[in-house]
């Protein structure tokens, strides 16, 4: 993702506030890596629908499984009534 904070205006404003040179353009980069590394950790709408799949994938798997233990118990009981 690409930074939203301008850095150069950022460092202009710092500047025009009579904060040092080297200050001020350290400050603009920190301020830069930090907004970059807090958007890295966002999640997105595509790792959203990676995991919405993941998990109607284990939904149905537990549907399925589910299912057929309960359609074996039911013959299984059917059987002993029957004899």
């Amino acid at each position: 993702m690409t930074s939203a904070i301008d850095t150069l205006k950022l460092y202009e404003r710092l500047k025009a506030a009579e904060l040092p040179d080297k200050a001020a353009r350290e400050l603009a980069e920190a301020f830069k890596e930090t907004e970059q590394s807090r958007l890295e950790e966002l999640t997105t709408k595509k790792d959203l629908s990676q995991e919405l799949a993941k998990l109607e994938v284990r939904l149905i798997k537990w549907i399925l499984g589910t299912g057929i233990g309960v359609v074996t118990a039911v013959f299984a009981f059917l059987k002993l009534i029957v004899k």
